[in-house]
């Protein structure tokens, strides 16, 4: 990047940035106000929706507690009229006689039939006249149904006058003379022909309970599907519902007056959600004389539907069961056309039917903790998801037939004002947005200007320091800039001008440090000497141009004994002064060794020579001296501080270290070493190495260890001399990675042979 445009972004940074930064914090501070502003009228509306729906649930509750006994007082006042008429306690009008008005006691809204389209196309009955299946108790289904206007339609009339807008069916079946069905529908509901009109009626289903449990719709008080190919379908459906009231309800003649409700399920003409209550009829002898029963909508004792809209077009209201800790859904709302007026729709109830559905998910911590409450018959509101929507969930247990109601309304819809005010705030900051970016560009542009103008001077000095730096990096030291000035560039122009001299000595200090690294690196052996009985091979890899580790073969004949001295040194630190203290050492210990003397005394000397050259450094050197004799088997070693040695047998396993007294050399002049000796086999293994190999590290900082060594001695030792040392340093440098290698390593192997004259090198 050029001055110029550093130059633009600094006048940019200093004069913009504190305006844009206040901005941003007032920009901010107003969002933090709006999200807080809609976060808090959201709970208030969530709060304040759930106490109401909470209170609706429990009102309903309460309800439909009044209206149960209601219905169920009524049902026992219709069951005491048709026992006071049976006994003849009881005189009735003739229905042409008993009401002159003839004013309807129905809800025409509740006789309609669902078609495949979801429209609901209604059908007219009768409530002057009622419809009569003939029979005997075992055999009333033998008979047609026949509208008639029946003694028993006052009684049932009647009971339609108080809570006409609450039932839709009273039925009454009697022992031994049929069943009677009130009001009378169309008799086409009953035939093959209304289900060929296109309208989906007919007694398909039952009005009766099932024995296992299930719809009674399907087993009970209706028609099948059979009657649409002919009475006798419907018929064998009339003897299957019987069977399972009576399964259901107490047996005939034992004097039980117990009302139960059954449901909900649904109605086989009108395909409506609804609940039977069925109270037996017994003589004054406690005989059964038969059962009459009232079909109650669901809608009409649960309201719930009615009030949805007016929270949330996409609330439900569900109708569940408590089932091993989960919500079975017995029912839920669904929109319907009004059969009356077309163009309204209303919330009516849909049944699951025969399918097992559970409301929320089947591992919900919530849904676990609803239906405990519901199952202690306690109401309550709970926040949580349905259907991928987090939603607010209001419940209440309703006292009917193990019953509870849930309503349940998308948390969106609620807080849909305070969304709407969140949105009103964002709206106003991106307004404020704009007109600021607008601002902003004017200065951008005036900023520009500036700063190209200020900086066509300065660049002017900077491409001359450019162009000096450029022949410094390709080695004109000589180059000058002489830029002049009192500010930093021209400080920068003199530092230049300082170093090219300085690379140019530090060029000359490189070069003597490569002759300096050939120099030791010509004083290390060129290739293993050949010597009787063993191989022998050595290397060593510095960490720097030079380094303080060596290796050594100083052959040696006293006395007419042919020998050869392997030496591995190690001089403490690294680089020049290890270097020159390592060559030193070298040249002592070969002066020495061309005298007679044991290899102790050859240390000695080495040791007194080396302090006067250490003192006062802190500088010293580990050595370990091993002498071999031509064709024999006896080791003889000098330990000056060293690593001992190791003894390999690849026979037995075993490894000795070769120990010995003696400290490092250079420490004091005054020292003295001892001689060891060992006898050594044909295959046996003599391996000596610096601390570069056990200290080296991995790149995660782990050691190499001794035991990592130790084992890379045992498994390559099948190898020649020196094909092991390479794999060794494979070893090493596979586990060093992309580290760095830190220290000099050194490694000598000895393998004593059987054959003469081997050269391992």
């Amino acid at each position: 990047m050029s001055i110029r445009w550093k130059l633009f972004i600094l006048l940019l940074l200093v004069t913009l940035a504190p305006i844009l930064l206040l901005r941003l914090n007032a920009q901010q501070s107003m969002r933090e106000v709006g999200d807080d502003l809609a976060k808090r009228t959201s709970s208030a509306l969530v709060e304040n929706v759930g106490d109401s729906l909470k209170r609706l649930v429990e009102d309903h509750a309460r309800l439909l507690k009044r209206e149960r006994q209601l219905l169920e007082t009524t049902l026992e006042l219709q069951s005491s009229r048709i026992s006071q008429f049976n006994a003849g306690r009881l005189f009735l009008h003739p229905s042409a006689e008993r009401d002159t008005d003839r004013t309807s006691v129905l809800d025409t809204g509740l006789y309609c039939n669902s078609t495949a389209t979801g429209e609901c196309v209604a059908f007219g009955v009768d409530d002057s006249r009622l419809v009569e299946f003939q029979g005997g108790w075992g055999r009333w289904w033998a008979g047609r149904p026949e509208k008639t206007d029946h003694p028993y339609v006052p009684i049932f009339r009647e009971s339609f006058k108080e809570y006409g807008e609450m039932l839709m069916w009273t039925l009454y079946a009697r022992t031994g003379k049929g069943l009677l069905l009130y009001p009378a529908p169309p008799l086409g509901v009953f035939s093959q022909e209304w289900r060929d009109d296109g309208v989906s009626g007919g007694l398909y289903g039952g009005m009766g309970m099932m024995q296992d449990g299930s719809s009674m719709m399907q087993h009970g008080m209706g028609m099948s599907r059979g009657m649409m190919r002919g009475m006798e379908g419907m018929h064998e459906n009339m003897r299957r519902m019987w069977r399972g009231i009576q399964n259901l309800l107490p047996p005939p003649g034992k004097g039980s007056t117990k009302t139960v409700w059954h449901g909900p399920m649904q109605d086989p003409m009108t395909g409506r959600a609804v609940f039977v209550i069925v109270r037996p009829l017994l003589s004054a002898a406690g005989e059964a004389e038969g059962r009459t029963a009232f079909v109650v909508p669901v809608n009409a004792l649960f309201h719930a539907g009615v009030h949805l809209p007016d929270i949330s077009t996409s609330m439900q209201a569900y109708m569940v069961n408590v089932e091993g800790g989960r919500l079975r859904i017995v029912a839920s709302t669904v929109r319907r056309q009004n059969p009356v007026h077309g163009d309204e729709a209303h919330m009516g109830w849909r049944l699951s039917g025969a399918e097992t559905i559970y409301l929320g998910e089947a591992d919900g911590e919530g849904v676990s903790e609803i239906a405990a409450d519901l199952t202690d018959k306690k109401s309550g509101i709970a926040v949580q998801p349905l259907d991928g929507r987090e939603s607010i969930w209001v419940y209440a247990p309703v006292g009917l037939s193990g019953l509870h109601l849930i309503l349940v309304a998308p948390e969106k819809d609620v807080v849909a004002q305070a969304e709407a005010l969140g949105d009103y705030v964002e709206n106003r900051i991106h307004g404020q947005v704009r007109t600021t970016g607008i601002i902003l560009i004017f200065a951008l542009a005036a900023i520009l200007a500036v700063s190209f103008l200020l900086s066509r001077s300065m660049t002017r000095r900077l491409k001359i320091l450019a162009r000096q730096a450029r022949r410094l990096s390709e080695g004109d030291f000589d180059a000058r800039s002489d830029v002049g000035g009192h500010d930093e560039i021209g400080e920068l122009g003199r530092v230049l001008d300082n170093t090219g001299p300085a690379l140019s000595e530090h060029v000359c200090i490189k070069e003597a440090l490569n002759v300096a690294m050939e120099v030791q690196q010509a004083l290390l052996p060129d290739g293993s000497p050949a010597f009787d009985g063993f191989e022998i091979a050595a290397r060593c890899d510095y960490s720097d141009e030079t380094g303080g580790d060596f290796y050594d073969f100083v052959p040696r004949s006293i006395s007419g004994e042919s020998t050869l001295l392997a030496v591995v040194g190690d001089v403490s630190g690294h680089g020049i002064p290890a270097a020159l203290l390592m060559s030193s050492a070298r040249a002592y210990l070969r002066s020495r060794a061309a005298q007679p003397g044991p290899p102790h005394a050859i240390v000695e000397h080495v040791n007194t020579q080396l302090s006067g050259d250490t003192f006062g450094t802190g500088q010293f050197v580990t050595l370990m001296l091993i002498e071999l004799k031509a064709g024999g088997r006896e080791l003889r070693w000098v330990r000056a501080g060293h690593e001992p040695a190791l003894l390999f047998d690849p026979a037995t396993g075993a490894m000795t270290e070769l120990m010995g007294p003696g400290v490092s050399l250079g420490v004091d002049d005054d020292l003295t070493y001892e001689t060891r000796g060992v006898d050594i086999a044909p295959g046996q293994i003599v391996v000596v190495g610096t601390d570069g190999i056990w200290e080296m590290r991995s790149p995660g900082g782990e050691m190499y260890g001794k035991e990592r060594f130790h084992e890379a001695v045992r498994r390559h030792a099948h190898l020649d001399v020196r094909q092991m040392v390479d794999a060794i340093f494979d070893d090493l440098y596979a586990y060093l990675g992309h580290a760095p290698q830190e220290d000099d390593i050194t490694l000598l192997i000895i393998k004593a042979t059987d054959e003469t004259g081997t050269n391992a090198g």
